[in-house]
C-alpha cells in the first residue's frame, strides 16, 4: 500500500512539472506585436521570446531597431519583461488570450495595450 501511494505522489509531481514546463514555453517563439494609443503613436514590431534551462531572454525589432530585454520571467501564468526606451524604464506584462498575447506595457505610470499573435 506505501509503495502505491509513493508511486501516485512521483506520477503527479512529475506530471505537475511537464505541465508547469510546458505552460512557461508557450511564451516562447517570435510574436508579430502591436502596443497602442501611446503618445507616440502605435508601435509594431516583431518580439522575440527565447528560454534556456531556466532562463528567460528577449527583445522587441521594430523599424527603430532592437530593444533587448533586461530581464525576463514567468510570474502566476504571466510573462513580465523590463526594457529601456529613450532613457524610460519600461515593464511589459502579457498572458496567454485566445491564442495570442494580451497585456500592456507601463512606463512612468501610464499603461498602453500590448497584443501579439505567434508568427
Amino acid at each position: 500500500m506505501k509503495f502505491a501511494i509513493r508511486c501516485m505522489f512521483l506520477v503527479a509531481g512529475t506530471l505537475t512539472f511537464v505541465a508547469a514546463s510546458t505552460m512557461d514555453s508557450r511564451f516562447v517563439g517570435t510574436w508579430s506585436y502591436t502596443i497602442t494609443d501611446t503618445p507616440e503613436g502605435d508601435f509594431k514590431g516583431e518580439m522575440v521570446i527565447e528560454k534556456s534551462g531556466d532562463t528567460y531572454s528577449g527583445y522587441l525589432q521594430n523599424d527603430q531597431g532592437q530593444l533587448p530585454f533586461s530581464k525576463v520571467k514567468v510570474v502566476d501564468g504571466k510573462l513580465i519583461f523590463n526594457f529601456n526606451y529613450e532613457g524610460y524604464p519600461i515593464v511589459g506584462t502579457v498572458t496567454e488570450s485566445d491564442g495570442g498575447l494580451k497585456g500592456n506595457v507601463a512606463v512612468e505610470g501610464e499603461q498602453f495595450p500590448l497584443v501579439a499573435t505567434k508568427k
